[in-house]
């Protein structure tokens, strides 16, 4: 009789088990990330490439989102792409940062469904340091904006353009106020249409820059949406938020009759 009791205890246990089991919730959405170069440690500047497949049984992947972290510059979005289908598979090219020093390095890839559930898969690598001299762009000149002559800085292909608010953005552009001040003088004002910010770092040392110390001197300074008093011999250093791009040396600023030849003239360094 005893035996009978435990058999039927015991086949409820796994009646109670089989329940939960099957009825187990599903997660939606998932998220799956493979790569064939994916290693670790790495170096600055490793390209790595991953697939990324996304899908959302019950719903739909409304977003995927990866994104960088490192001691250096914390978290830093590197993809935040709309989707809203069942499912997306797609590839991410992804370059190692310069890094001022060995570190452990994040990557975080989400997906979010159009009820926002999420899911996230996280990758790390050892970023293992070496430092080099940045190379040297030079010959650079930038006019006033009613010149008619290049005006601002393309970062991305590193050469000038003509900028305006309504059809093009540039990095960083020469402001006048027309309204206030006569438009005959030269300001030495630099803004930007794209949120890069500026430091003026007199005392870091151009000639030698390396990875290494333009990115201790820009996250030792305090970045400003615009650099005012331009003059010969400053040393410019930009980026966006947290994360340096490279180093400015203005080599001379012509304040001339007029403004037709009013220009900045600068050679720049850059983290690539």
């Amino acid at each position: 009789m005893k035996n009978s009791y435990l058999s039927i205890f015991f086949g409820f246990l796994i009646l109670f088990g089989s329940f939960f089991v099957c009825c187990k919730k599903e997660t939606d959405p998932i998220i799956l990330v493979t790569s064939e170069n994916f290693t670790s440690p790495m170096k600055g500047k490793t390209q790595v490439r991953f697939e990324i497949n996304a899908k959302s049984p019950k719903n739909s992947i409304s977003r995927v989102e990866i994104t960088e972290y490192s001691t250096d510059f914390g978290y830093r979005k590197l993809k935040d792409t709309i989707i809203n289908e069942a499912s997306a598979v797609f590839f991410f090219e992804y370059t190692t940062p310069m890094l001022s020093g060995n570190q452990e390095v994040k990557l975080i890839f989400t997906a979010y469904n159009n009820k926002n559930d999420k899911s996230t898969t996280l990758l790390r690598y050892d970023y293992i340091f070496e430092d080099e001299l940045l190379k040297e762009y030079s010959g650079y000149s930038i006019y006033t904006q009613k010149s008619g002559k290049p005006d601002g800085f393309l970062i991305h292909l590193k050469q000038v353009v003509y900028t305006n608010a309504e059809t093009f953005y540039g990095d960083f552009y020469t402001y006048q106020d027309t309204t206030h001040f006569d438009s005959n003088l030269l300001q030495r004002i630099w803004k930007s249409y794209s949120g890069l910010e500026f430091i003026k770092f007199n005392g870091f040392d151009y000639s030698k820059a390396t990875y290494r110390s333009l990115i201790e001197a820009y996250l030792s300074g305090v970045q400003q949406p615009i650099i005012t008093g331009i003059e010969a011999d400053d040393i410019i250093l930009i980026g966006f938020g947290k994360a340096p791009i490279g180093a400015i040396k203005v080599i001379a600023v012509f304040d001339e009759e007029g403004y037709i030849n009013d220009r900045y003239v600068f050679n720049a360094k850059f983290l690539e």
